[in-house]
């Protein structure tokens, strides 16, 4: 097979966006959870464009629709730019949110029954893998309603089995709550999987109240084996040395 240079020809991305609608709820083990929901009555209006995350395109500036599997195409939506998104079924029925969305975006409507403001944008957290052996010196968390009015927002990991694990509390949480950094708690007596990272705010009692959740990967990379005394090349067989 001869490489002529051609390329295969790509058809263009579709103007628009994709909304994605998902839901959270405690889980067995009562934890958050996050599934798909299916079937939500969705729509959004257009705000303001966002010239500065890219060129603007697109000329539908208002829609509804069913997010069928979770999801729903919204062809010739114009972004970049702010959309106030809502729902009008389910359990966030009648909630709206705005935030920025870009061409060929996918924009989360995450419904998450356990918080106060259960329509938001979904947690993420900054890195999500985790080294055991290498750790990052902090761990960041976006998402929104983070508060230090009372006291700086505790991080909590839970293993799958519902186990604290691990715990800490921020140390900078952004004025307008969509984002805090902790230092990167002690993993190094985990298991390598996947752990739910729970954020709660305190409250004037001193008391906690969950605000979101993600998930973090926590795996042990293998380290490098240590040089040869005699330095040896790895791929021979090398005379015993005398080392001094």
């Amino acid at each position: 097979m001869h490489d002529d240079g051609l390329q295969l020809w790509k058809p263009p991305l579709p103007i628009g966006f994709i909304v994605l609608t998902t839901i959270t709820l405690f889980g067995p083990m009562g934890l958050p959870v996050t599934i798909p929901q299916t079937h939500v009555a969705v729509g959004g209006d257009w705000i303001v464009d966002r010239p500065t995350l890219g060129e603007v395109k697109g000329t539908v500036k208002f829609f509804s629709g069913d997010s069928g599997q979770g999801k729903l195409q919204v062809n010739d939506a114009r972004a970049p730019a702010d959309w106030m998104f809502g729902e009008f079924s389910g359990n966030c029925a009648g909630q709206t949110v705005a935030f920025p969305v870009r061409q060929n975006d996918g924009a989360l409507l995450n419904c998450d029954t356990t918080r106060l403001r259960p329509l938001g944008i979904a947690f993420s957290a900054i890195p999500k893998d985790i080294d055991i052996n290498n750790p990052p010196p902090t761990v960041t968390i976006t998402g929104q309603d983070m508060d230090a009015t009372y006291g700086m927002p505790w991080v909590e990991y839970y293993d799958d089995l519902g186990n604290l694990v691990a715990q800490g509390q921020a140390f900078a949480v952004a004025s307008d709550g969509t984002w805090l950094t902790g230092y990167t708690p002690d993993l190094s007596s985990v298991s390598t999987g996947s752990y739910t990272v729970v954020v709660s705010n305190v409250d004037g009692d001193g008391n906690l109240y969950l605000t979101g959740s993600t998930i973090i990967n926590v795996f042990a990379s293998t380290p490098d084996p240590p040089p040869d005394p005699c330095g040896c090349p790895a791929d021979r067989v090398c005379m015993p040395c005398t080392t001094y």
